[in-house]
This record gives C-alpha cells, sequence and structure tokens, in this order.
C-alpha cells in the first residue's frame, strides 16, 4: 500500500473550510464567459476581505476530541474496507503531530512508522525544501500503521470556522460566478451562519464543483482561472 502523508499539497483537494477535501467534478463545458477578468475580480475580492484566515486550535476540548473522534472514525473505516475482520489497536495518546513533523523523518509519528515496517521518502519542491513523505508498508503492519497516525500521534483537529467564513464569502462573490461561467452549476449555499457553524463542527461545509478534465481531477486551467488554490 502506497499514499502520501500529510504535508503533501494536493491540488486536486478542496473544501470550504480550513481543511481540505476531493471537490466534485463535472464534465467541462465548451462555452466559457471570456469578458470577465477573472485575475482582477479575485484580487478585488482579496483588497476587500484580506487573505483566508488560518485554522486555530479548539478553545472547546469537547468539539475537539468529537472532530478527533470523527477524524478516527473514518480512518478506521478505511482500514475495515480492506480488512473487515481488523480490530482497532488498543494504543494510548502519546502527543499531536504538526505538518513538521509529518516531514521530520525523526519525528515520534515517523520513527513510530518506521517501527511498524513502513518505509519512508521525502518529496521536495522546486526550491528543494521537503514538501511531503510518501509511505509504504507491507500489508499485514496496517494495524501498527494505523495506531502511529490515528491512536498515538494523530494531528491535531482545528478550528477552521473562521476561514470557513471568509470561503463563504469567496464563494457567494466570486467562486461560484467563475465557475457558473465555465459551464460548472453549483450546489446551493447554505446560510453563512450555517457553514461557519458546519466547519466548526464537521470540518467542513459546502463543497464546489469544478469541471472535470481528460485527466483525473479539476481542470486545471479552470481551476486556476477561478482561483482553487485560495480555497
Amino acid at each position: 500500500m502506497r499514499f502520501p502523508l500529510l504535508g503533501v499539497a494536493l491540488a486536486s483537494a478542496l473544501l470550504l473550510s480550513g481543511c481540505a477535501a476531493t471537490a466534485t467534478a463535472t464534465p467541462t463545458p465548451d462555452v466559457v464567459d471570456a469578458e470577465v477578468d477573472w485575475d482582477a475580480a479575485f484580487g478585488a475580492f482579496v483588497d476587500e476581505h484580506g487573505e483566508r484566515p488560518a485554522p486555530v486550535p479548539y478553545t472547546d476540548a469537547a468539539v475537539e476530541t468529537a472532530r478527533l473522534a470523527a477524524s478516527t472514525d473514518r480512518a478506521w473505516e478505511g482500514v475495515l474496507a480492506s480488512h473487515p475482520d481488523a480490530v482497532p489497536p488498543q494504543t494510548a495518546f502519546v502527543h499531536w503531530s504538526t505538518a513538521e513533523d509529518h516531514l521530520d523523518l525523526e519525528s515520534d509519528v515517523n520513527r513510530c512508522l518506521v517501527e511498524a515496517g513502513a518505509r519512508l521518502s521525502v518529496g521536495a519542491d522546486s526550491e528543494g525544501n521537503p514538501s511531503g513523505v510518501e509511505m509504504s508498508y507491507p500489508p499485514d503492519a496496517y494495524e501498527e500503521v494505523f495506531a502511529c497516525t490515528s491512536s498515538a500521534y494523530p494531528d491535531r483537529p482545528l478550528d477552521g470556522s473562521a476561514g470557513g467564513g471568509w470561503l463563504w464569502d469567496f464563494a457567494s462573490e466570486f467562486l461560484i460566478a467563475c465557475l457558473e461561467a465555465h459551464g460548472a452549476q453549483q450546489d446551493p449555499l447554505p446560510s453563512r451562519d450555517e457553514q461557519i457553524a458546519s466547519v466548526y463542527e464537521q470540518g467542513y461545509g459546502w463543497v464546489p464543483r469544478f469541471p472535470d478534465s481528460a485527466d483525473v481531477g479539476p481542470d486545471v486551467d479552470v481551476y486556476t482561472a477561478c482561483h482553487g488554490d485560495a480555497m
């Protein structure tokens, strides 16, 4: 099994929250509104609203605990999909992992993974800086890997609700118009308050529908024109 750990940028993973998730794709249309300067429109939006606020740790321990439990349950469901008879390991929490930990082969979480039998390799960006760690491990090591990443050294759930409000404004004032101009019809937005509450409680909210490309994932030209990276 092989997949990227946190710290790897996934341009196709988009969500109106402080976190990221895969956006829904729709067929690429033939008609595009070429009269609108979308870069200028995006610039005007940022001038008015500023940059998206970064997620912060929860101040409500009960919400943080609930978010962690939900994240752990989703991760274990992924294990059960391949190993229906698996039993969750009873591993004690040690400490939170950070994005920096995932890029450091000497961090506690990565040492745990290596001891579990995983092989880790560090990727670098165009400037030579660490950009992510890829992991592969034997099929029978799934419980130990889960114990490292979801029990002993999980990523701390973050409150992205401030960013959720910013992203609601982004969708309402720019993104939906841009995507629909490129032929990708969007689901209705919830109210701004509903969006913020959803991001606070679940970590995600309304999901945009990017046009699909000939390859897997959102159409790169539309993603760029509509500034999907702002999400």
